[in-house]
């Protein structure tokens, strides 16, 4: 290892990856979509949830099946981007430890899917509790109402 490359440490290759992330536009092409989606699953799930009996709450946050396809797609792209346009290879020129790229890279796609996961979760949650009709009972986060699911199956069981 060289003097010149000894010097880069995990904070410096993740800072590096971080702004290659910010510049993907496939990245916030992925984000918006994910945020569109979620919201527009929940508003149309909480519009059309009628039973008072039903969970609202897993209706509203269907839409996170969507989310999930959309941050793996994103996760692909921004571990393949480099390779598809060649910059990989400068990449690997300035930081030649490849255990620490990609540890770099993972790092710094899963918070940033993290972050951006809760966002739109909770945006769609909110969007979708607001068109929920008024003869349904209003979602929560906490659904303290809602037996357990072994509640559930002890209760069908028991033939009750």
């Amino acid at each position: 290892m060289t003097a010149a490359t000894a010097r880069y440490r995990f904070r410096h290759v993740a800072r590096m990856e971080w702004v290659k992330l910010r510049t993907l536009r496939s990245m916030r092409w992925t984000l918006l979509s994910a945020l569109a989606g979620m919201i527009g699953i929940g508003v149309a799930a909480g519009f059309n949830t009628r039973n008072p009996k039903g969970d609202v709450t897993n209706n509203i946050l269907v839409g996170g099946a969507l989310g999930q396809v959309l941050f793996a797609v994103l996760g692909v792209l921004v571990m393949t981007s480099e390779y598809s346009s060649g910059t990989i290879r400068a990449t690997l020129a300035a930081i030649p430890r490849r255990p620490l790229v990609l540890a770099a890279k993972a790092a710094t796609f899963g918070l940033t899917a993290l972050v951006a996961g809760e966002f739109v979760t909770f945006a769609g949650f909110l969007a979708g509790a607001a068109f929920v009709h008024g003869s349904v009972p209003r979602p929560a986060l906490s659904q303290p109402d809602q037996p357990d699911q072994a509640q559930v199956r002890a209760g069908q069981r028991d033939g009750s």
